[in-house]
């Protein structure tokens, strides 16, 4: 069983430029993330047959449905939009600032997105249980976060995985809201909220 629990951070000037930074990040993964799955989408509509999308849709839930090679090599020159494929491109694609900052921002970014597509896909049909098309973030938004399962608690004070190239000094995070015991968070969603 997991607790869910919802603190108040208190961090110093350092460490408040590099949550802003995560933040600003992780709307930056989620946007290049769904530019990505547009445009593998896209280009998996124009150019594989509409028999070859029918085949693919059905082998989903048929196993024993095979393709033959030509088939197997235009299903590779276009890929299906999915998590591990979204992932890897934008992975390739890494500039060196990105190196900057944790690489969970990106991974849990592209996990969300991914979710949120099969959100929309799978609760078509159902009007109460429907949801929106995922759409681009914007800076202007009141509620910015990011995700990260590599946090901990460290004398009582919150620590972020602080990326390999990242240079400058390093802090933990006064919290309050609950006493914490030490030890490693399984899941720590931060979100910043401005009041506007």
């Amino acid at each position: 069983m997991y607790l869910t629990k919802k603190v108040r951070l208190y961090p110093n000037k350092t460490m408040l430029a590099v949550l802003d930074s995560l933040c600003d990040y992780r709307r930056f993964c989620w946007n290049q993330a769904l530019e990505v799955w547009q445009t593998l989408y896209l280009q998996r509509q124009e150019h594989l047959p509409s028999d070859l999308r029918l085949k693919v849709k059905h082998a989903v839930k048929d196993k024993s449905i095979s393709f033959t090679d030509g088939e197997k090599t235009l299903l590779a020159q276009y890929p299906a939009p999915t998590y591990y494929t979204v992932t890897r491109l934008l992975t390739e694609q890494k500039q060196e600032w990105q190196y900057q900052l944790s690489s969970r921002a990106l991974r849990f970014a592209i996990y969300d997105l991914s979710k949120a597509w099969k959100y929309f896909f799978n609760n078509k049909k159902n009007r109460a249980l429907h949801v929106g098309k995922p759409t681009f973030r914007q800076k202007k938004s009141p509620k910015q976060g990011f995700k990260t399962d590599r946090a901990q608690i460290e004398n009582g004070k919150l620590v972020l995985d602080k990326p390999r190239a990242y240079k400058g000094n390093w802090y933990e995070i006064c919290f309050r809201g609950y006493d914490l015991p030490d030890g490693k968070i399984k899941h720590c969603a931060i979100t910043k909220i401005n009041n506007v």
